[in-house]
């Protein structure tokens, strides 16, 4: 522990995809006050082995993070990482921050922790979870969504499209009754695509 802003990142244990990477993510800082100029302090993963701990000191347009990385039994290496902040302004007057990635310069709101750097999601080949579901996952996924919208839960992706509700539009319940009843329509493909028919 130690200084204004310490804390822990968000950490997960999981490996194949970024939902689940430690990473840094602008929001989470700004909101603990790192992102300001001349701040320094350190923040603590006491469950992850690699990397227990980084202590970090911000600038005016970077931020300066070091960290001992150890993987296995192997010896321990200290790590510094510079990572470039960049300020966008906003329409309405303030402005947004944004991370440089310190190996392709892609502007991004988070950087990912994997092997002993953090680097922007598209360097590291990271994927999000959806990205990984399949399309029959999606497709229920999005009828499941509609289903809530219609304020009713836990209904079979293939039941029958529920009343309108009291307060809704319409022309709203029209354009979600399209669209589940298209949604249902490619589940049926993509359930015979993948299963065949059965007598």
């Amino acid at each position: 522990m130690g200084g204004r802003g310490s804390g822990r990142w968000h950490y997960s244990q999981a490996k194949s995809t970024a939902d689940f990477e430690l990473r840094i993510g602008i929001k989470s800082l700004k909101k603990a006050g790192v992102l300001l100029c001349g701040n320094a302090g350190s923040f603590n993963w006491p469950r992850h082995r690699n990397i227990p701990s980084i202590r970090f000191k911000t600038f005016n347009d970077h931020i300066v993070l070091k960290y001992w990385y150890q993987r296995l039994e192997s010896d321990g290496q200290e790590i510094k990482q510079t990572i470039k902040l960049e300020q966008q302004p906003c329409h309405l007057g303030g402005y947004r921050t944004w991370f440089r990635c310190p190996h392709c310069n892609r502007r991004t709101s988070a950087l990912f922790f994997v092997g002993r750097l953090f680097r922007c999601r598209i360097c590291h080949g990271l994927t999000y979870t959806s990205q990984q579901s399949n399309k029959i996952d999606r497709l229920i996924n999005k009828i499941n969504r509609i289903h809530n919208k219609l304020g009713v839960r836990h209904l079979n992706a293939l039941s029958p499209l529920p009343n309108r509700p009291l307060r809704m539009h319409r022309k709203t319940y029209h354009e979600l009754k399209e669209s589940i009843e298209d949604a249902k329509d490619q589940l049926c493909d993509a359930i015979i695509a993948r299963f065949g028919f059965r007598n």
